[in-house]
């Protein structure tokens, strides 16, 4: 015999209420009593009732399910956005459905349409490398009246909320204190090219070297992947081609650990022959030896506000296309400490 599953009508009947008040109740509605809420709620556990998420979504044409589209969860730094954006989404009573383009505009753009699908009801995205690539599709979104809001990686083109921090301050900070070190070689080990982060953390290098009357040399340039293995590969590389730096500035901690993973093993001393540094305060910046000097990022901040600003365009609030820059701490820690 199949299984009968439990519906809102049942409920009513079971309390001699209307099905509306049920509903009502189940959605957390203020139209209804705390002691009617309770007593549906009560008797809906009692009858082992689940909502219908597509029964829901024709009657209020809201889904209660937010997307969230990151470029990968290999390192904890979007884990760590996603924890936040999930502690204000489940406050709230939404639920969060998480894709991930692995670096792919292709299975982005694969991600946004799937989340469309599921009649999500709105949008938290982290672009990839070469966000125009799927350009057209962010501004459909918006046309078609679907909240969407960036996170970290931006595309700038596209008038819509976007949760930053200073990427140029920062790197130039970072820069800056190298160049106080005595460090006058430095190489920038500067992540994907189409990526806005990217510019802007270049940027910065280049301000401080000017500001500091340190010619600009594009050879020590290095356009590079995001993980670790490409920090060792580019250190390989430059070392290979008798390239000798005083220090090294990477656009994230990942491809800065593998950079002293290949200073290391290539005999090279850490900070006294090569001062390091990084971006965006992995886990593994206190596990490397020594301690990586980098840039600690709001991370769960980040995701909460990110959901926040979400909800309150959901709310009918007017929330415009505000550009929330967030504050971000330099940790400097031994990697880059040669006057020590």
């Amino acid at each position: 015999m199949a299984r009968h599953n439990t519906t809102i009508k049942d409920i009513a009947q079971k309390l001699g209420l209307s099905t509306s008040t049920v509903s009502r109740a189940l959605n957390d509605r203020w139209e209804v009593n705390e002691e009617t809420r309770k007593l549906v709620l009560k008797t809906a556990e009692e009858m082992d009732y689940h909502s219908n998420p597509q029964a829901v979504f024709l009657a209020t044409k809201r889904s209660n399910t937010i997307g969230l589209v990151v470029p990968e969860l290999v390192n904890s730094f979007f884990s760590i956005i996603s924890s936040g954006v999930q502690n204000i989404l489940k406050e709230a009573g939404y639920r969060l459905l998480i894709m991930q383009s692995n670096e792919s505009p292709e299975e982005e753009s694969e991600n946004i349409l799937l989340l469309q699908q599921f009649n999500v009801d709105g949008i938290l995205l982290s672009t990839t490398p070469n966000c125009e690539y799927n350009r057209t599709l962010y501004q459909k979104l918006i046309d078609d009246g679907l909240p969407l809001i960036f996170f970290n990686r931006v595309c700038n083109s596209i008038r819509a909320p976007k949760i930053v921090i200073d990427n140029m301050t920062l790197s130039y900070r970072v820069v800056k204190h190298l160049l106080e070190q005595g460090c006058r070689q430095i190489i920038h080990l500067a992540g994907p090219e189409g990526l806005t982060i990217t510019d802007e953390r270049k940027n910065g290098y280049l301000r401080a070297l000017g500001e500091f009357n340190i010619p600009i040399d594009k050879n020590l340039i290095f356009p590079t992947g995001i993980f670790e293995n490409d920090g060792e590969s580019a250190i390989n590389r430059i070392l290979d081609s008798g390239l000798c730096p005083d220090a090294i500035f990477s656009f994230n901690d990942p491809v800065a650990i593998g950079a002293m993973k290949a200073l290391k093993k290539r005999g090279v001393k850490i900070p006294q022959d090569v001062a390091v540094a990084g971006f965006s305060e992995s886990r593994s910046a206190l596990i490397i030896e020594p301690n990586l000097t980098t840039v600690a990022q709001p991370l769960t901040e980040m995701g909460e506000t990110a959901a926040r600003l979400l909800l309150n365009k959901l709310q009918g609030k007017d929330i415009g296309t505000p550009t929330v820059v967030l504050d971000a701490k330099i940790n400097i820690r031994e990697s880059s400490l040669k006057n020590n």
